[in-house]
C-alpha cells in the first residue's frame, strides 16, 4: 500500500527486516529451548503473533470483500485527497506493413 515511487525502497526495508527477525529468532530459540524447554516458545512466537492480530483487529480498515483498491481510495477519501483518476487503455489494431489501421482512445474518466 506505498505509492509506486516509494515501493521498491519498502520492499527492500520490509525484506532487511525480515531477514533480521529471521536471524534473532534462530539465533534466540535453540538457547531458549534448552534452558526454559517448550515455553520458549511462548515469548518468542505466540506473544508477538497475538499482538499482531489484536493490532490488525483495531487498527487497519475493515478489508472484508473488498479488494485493495477499493481499500486504498477510502483511504484517500478519508484523508482529504482527490480520488484516483482511472484511464482507459487506448486500443490500436495495425497492419502488417506496421501502420495503424484502426485506433479507439477512450477519454479519462474522472471519479
Amino acid at each position: 500500500m506505498l505509492p509506486q515511487r516509494y515501493r521498491s525502497t519498502g520492499q527492500a526495508v520490509v525484506f532487511n527486516l525480515s531477514l533480521l527477525i529471521d536471524f534473532s529468532f534462530m539465533f534466540f530459540t535453540l538457547p531458549a529451548y534448552v534452558h526454559y524447554d517448550v515455553w520458549s516458545f511462548l515469548p518468542l512466537f505466540i506473544v508477538p503473533g497475538f499482538a499482531c492480530v489484536l493490532y490488525l483487529w483495531y487498527y487497519m480498515p475493515e478489508t472484508g470483500n473488498r479488494e485493495v483498491h477499493e481499500v486504498i481510495e477510502e483511504l484517500r477519501l478519508r484523508h482529504g485527497k482527490k480520488a484516483w483518476r482511472k484511464v482507459a487503455p487506448t486500443i490500436a489494431a495495425y497492419s502488417t506493413s506496421g501502420t495503424t489501421v484502426h485506433q479507439l482512445t477512450l477519454s479519462t474518466i474522472e471519479t
